[in-house]
């Protein structure tokens, strides 16, 4: 990793990609499944909670740390980056669905988004105008 760590959060280059995983997500519609990259979530500095977000009119999809307290929001596992696995799952039928409304995509196959980390806004977006489309085996 050419980035590094400090007190003060990540490099901006390790805001794009971190060990050599892009800041991503994966809509997999058969399993109605949502993987958020671990890179997504190193970008945000390792929140313990998160809320997902989407921005109807601009069609971008939004991840930003929270806290407990904040509405319809996820707790992230404790342990996640002890694993070796490289996403967060998430599984809502209703989100996915919701998702699939927004966007017109093919629930036959799955989708990955390759997002931006937005210092300024403290928030990881992707925009889904522009999908990698992936073929479900």
């Amino acid at each position: 990793m050419s980035g590094s760590i400090e007190k003060t959060g990540m490099s901006p280059k390790a805001r794009t990609q971190t060990m050599d995983y892009p800041i991503a997500v994966t809509f997999a519609f058969r399993r109605d499944r949502l993987r958020i990259h671990k890179a997504t979530l190193e970008a945000l500095h390792r929140p313990r909670y998160i809320q997902l977000l989407i921005h109807t009119q601009a069609n971008v999809f939004v991840i930003r740390g929270c806290s407990a307290l904040e509405r319809d929001c996820f707790e992230v596992a404790k342990n996640l980056f002890d694993k070796p696995s490289v996403a967060y799952e998430l599984t809502s039928r209703l989100f996915m669905r919701a998702i699939l409304n927004q966007t017109g995509w093919d629930e036959n196959y799955s989708y990955r988004l390759n997002g931006h980390y937005s210092e300024q806004l403290g928030v990881v977006s992707f925009d889904m105008n522009h999908p990698e489309r992936i073929t479900v085996k």
